[in-house]
């Protein structure tokens, strides 16, 4: 996974990956089926679907390519967020949750445990910071992604008010006043991710 002039993964880990991958996709593509069934007349799992996975851990900084944890736990985030997030049923998204723990168990217990795996991982910034130009001349091609983790929630609802703040500051909106659940948080951050990969 050489993208950037970035240094490739370790070649085990490499291969893992990919057998992981491969494996994932025959078990998905038996159970999830497109079929009558209310929440289920969409699913389309295919090799596309994979190549979207692996393609997203391109966005791994030279220094988190070699962290094994991270680089599992950001692989099972993107399953998660591009397999997962299509699951409405809650019964599909638990068979989905038991079998890649089971499949990291397989594949990965030389590099870690499953229960030390990193959970939540935001890709933009989200330290405070000042904004020096005006946020309508945004281009989102100039912008970079920063891939990191977070314990809590809350930091990421702190940077979000923080740019909501600045929006309405620059273009007047004053009298809006729009509360940021967790719910709304999370929606956010996956918008994000979709907006600024070019594969979507």
């Amino acid at each position: 996974m050489l993208f950037n002039e970035k240094s490739s993964l370790d070649s085990d880990l490499h291969a893992a990956l990919i057998d992981s991958s491969v494996k994932l996709l025959e078990l998905v593509s038996e159970v999830f089926k497109p079929c009558p069934t209310p929440g289920r007349q969409h699913y389309l799992f295919n090799m596309k679907t994979i190549i979207t996975i692996l393609q997203n851990l391109r966005m791994l900084s030279d220094t988190q390519r070699t962290d094994n944890l991270f680089i599992i736990s950001l692989w099972r985030h993107e399953v998660f967020s591009t397999i997962g997030n299509q699951l409405p049923r809650h019964a599909d998204s638990c068979w989905l949750e038991c079998t890649l723990n089971d499949l990291i168990k397989q594949k990965f217990s030389s590099y870690t445990n499953s229960q030390d795996l990193l959970d939540n991982f935001v890709n933009f910034r989200i330290e405070n910071r000042n904004f020096e130009r005006p946020m309508s001349s945004f281009n989102n091609r100039s912008s970079k992604t920063n891939l990191s983790t977070f314990e809590s929630l809350d930091k990421v609802r702190s940077y979000l008010e923080q740019v909501y703040n600045r929006y309405k500051e620059e273009f007047g909106y004053y009298q809006i006043n729009i509360f940021l659940s967790e719910n709304a948080a999370y929606h956010i951050i996956r918008i994000y991710r979709i907006l600024t990969f070019t594969q979507g």
